[in-house]
């Protein structure tokens, strides 16, 4: 398997949710249709990058309420200062266009296209996109759930409503739940390499003392030594 590089994820997934603000006690109570018809939320492109069974948001772009995805993560890719093997996303992302970047950023997108009767697969780039799913299913099974994953733990930890009536503001609101996500793994992960550290002076100085170079018990002093009048009578 080859390595990964500097500044190289072994993916990026997408994935689209949304955030409500304006009348949020109304919105505890709707259910089903009618909080699909809801114009006050923000709606909200998550990019995550997967590096070493970690999952680190890459990129957010937030739009109105019910915006074209492939459209937000569009001006996001064309942004990405970092590389990827792999690109993964759910059959909404095969589009032309977005496949079109993501091999222009030499990744393999894998991205289940669809291909039924009404909608067969004939154009070249989504063709390539269905053969790298065929080949690469395992990758895909093994890392998809990690941008929802991240995406339930951003709403529980600090929920998915705003009490704002701003849409600009409620759109700083989701922003700042996203930086503060990865704040937070960027400190247990601090954590964890303090703790890594410690362990290692430990298994450092346990083996300089198993040597000898630091001695625990204290020097012998030899009685028979020149200039030596320990013990020796007056």
């Amino acid at each position: 398997m080859r390595e990964l590089k500097a500044r190289e994820f072994h993916c990026l997934i997408a994935d689209g949710t949304g955030f409500g603000y304006s009348d949020t006690f109304r919105l505890l109570w709707m259910k089903g249709k009618e909080i699909r018809q809801v114009r006050s939320h923000v709606k909200t492109e998550v990019l995550v990058g997967v590096v070493k069974e970690k999952a680190v948001v890459v990129g957010v772009n937030a739009g109105r309420a019910y915006s074209d995805e492939c459209r937000l993560l569009s001006s996001m890719l064309r942004d990405v200062k970092f590389k990827a093997r792999y690109f993964l996303g759910d059959a909404y992302y095969g589009k032309v266009d977005i496949l079109r970047e993501v091999k222009r950023l030499n990744m393999y997108a894998i991205v289940p296209v669809r291909d039924t009767t009404h909608t067969r697969v004939r154009h070249s780039i989504r063709l390539w996109a269905k053969d790298n799913y065929e080949r690469r299913k395992k990758v895909y099974r093994k890392n998809r759930y990690r941008v929802e994953q991240v995406i339930g733990i951003v709403k529980n930890r600090f929920g998915d409503r705003d009490c704002v009536r701003d849409f600009h503001t409620a759109s700083l609101y989701v922003l700042a739940r996203f930086a503060l996500y990865n704040l937070i793994l960027l400190y247990k992960l601090l954590l964890l390499g303090l703790n890594l550290l410690r362990a290692y002076m430990s298994l450092l100085s346990l083996s300089l003392r198993n040597l000898g170079i630091f001695p625990t018990g204290s020097k012998r002093v030899d009685t028979h030594e020149k200039g030596c009048y320990i013990n020796r009578p007056l």
